[in-house]
Formats: structure tokens, sequence, C-alpha cells
């Protein structure tokens, strides 16, 4: 496992910390009872018992969010804003999926976490609107900062890698709406962390291994 080595060995400390808690949540979901595919289906019928890679997408979803948040917990220059679920000066309960602040940039950071942004089209203008719901509402609460806000794809490294795929699009439509749309090297450079694409990759995929090799060692025993 490169990667693994990389953070053990002469990895940056920031990257240390952040990286070992995606490294652990794989290790607690390979633990974790995944469904698997069942007889009836296609998939079952072509490949046997399989992890059902959905389930593994939706354990999966809060993992980078736990990365983020220990990294702000650690930096001395962020600190972690009210998250999960608040009530809003409407009386209405709202999800805020990542709020950070930064202290010497007077800003505060929002991010409304979509790991796959091709949604459709109900769910993409909802989370639009949602998004700049939620900013309006981080600027009554915090008057005198500056609101970032956007959706945050960490599945992808950089707007870049989207080039000629099905969701390419996708950004613009978010931008026309008045939402921008962040990958994780942009939120990596926000939080001074330093990672390459080829690392990035290299590094999630050797997750996947964790989890995969983990459970099918535990349907060989």
């Amino acid at each position: 496992m490169l990667y693994y080595k990389y953070i053990l060995k002469g990895g940056l400390m920031i990257n240390q910390t952040i990286f070992s808690v995606a490294i652990n949540e794989a290790r607690r979901i390979a633990k974790e009872d995944i469904t698997k595919t069942q007889i009836g289906s296609v998939k079952h019928l072509l490949f046997g018992e399989q992890i059902s890679m959905q389930s593994v997408s939706i354990k999966f979803g809060k993992v980078f969010e736990n990365m983020f948040i220990e990294h702000i917990k650690n930096h001395n220059n962020f600190q972690l804003g009210d998250i999960g679920v608040q009530k809003t000066s409407q009386e209405k309960k709202k999800d805020f999926d990542l709020v950070f602040i930064d202290t010497t940039l007077n800003t505060v950071y929002y991010r409304e976490l979509k790991a796959n942004i091709n949604l459709d089209s109900e769910k993409l203008p909802a989370t639009i609107e949602k998004v700049k719901f939620l900013e309006r509402e981080l600027s009554k609460k915090y008057p005198t900062y500056k609101i970032d806000s956007g959706v945050l794809c960490p599945s992808v490294y950089s707007l870049d890698d989207l080039g000629g795929t099905k969701i390419s699009n996708k950004p613009a439509i978010f931008e026309k709406g008045g939402v921008k749309v962040d990958f994780a090297h942009d939120l990596f450079s926000i939080l001074d962390i330093h990672c390459t694409k080829d690392q990035f990759y290299s590094f999630f995929k050797e997750l996947g291994q964790i989890i995969t090799q983990n459970t099918r060692s535990e349907q060989n025993e």
C-alpha cells in the first residue's frame, strides 16, 4: 500500500491526521454487516454473493465529512462551526454538512457534501435552494463575516477530471443557479492539506481494498 506508507513515513502531520481517520473508518466499515447481493438478482447469478457497492457508498458518505472535521479541529487557524441538524431562524430544521471558520480571513465556509453530483432534475435545484437558504442563515448568524458557500464533491480530485464524462455539465448547472461546486483539491487548498491527484486516487483505491479484502476474509472463514 504505497500511499499508506507515505502517510506513515514522511507525510506531513496534517496529512497523517486526516488520512488516518479515513483508514480507521474503512476498517470499521469492513467489520460491519455490509449488504450482499441476493439470489434472484442478475449480479448474484453472474458473480455470486458480492458486497453491495451501493451499501458501501452509503456507509462511506460520512467518512469524507469526518476526515475534514478532524483536520479542522486540529488546525490553529480554523474553528468548527455548528454542524448537523440545526434549527433555523424560520424554526425549520436543516442539516449543515460542513461549516468552519477561518479566523485569519474572517470567513465562514459552508459546504454541502455530495459525493455524487449526478443529481436528477428535482434533487439538483433542491440542493441549490438549500445551499442558498443556509448561506442566508449563516449571514444572519455571522453578520461581520464573509460567507463562502457551495457544494463539495469530495469523490473527485478536481474539475478537470470530469472532462468527457456524463456529469461534466453538472458544475455549470449549479453555477448557473448561483452555487459553486468545489472538489477535493479545492477544499484541500483552503485547509492547507497537501495531497497530489495521484496520491488522492491511489489512497482511496487502497481504502476500497481494505473494505473488500476484509469482507472477503470474513466470507471465507
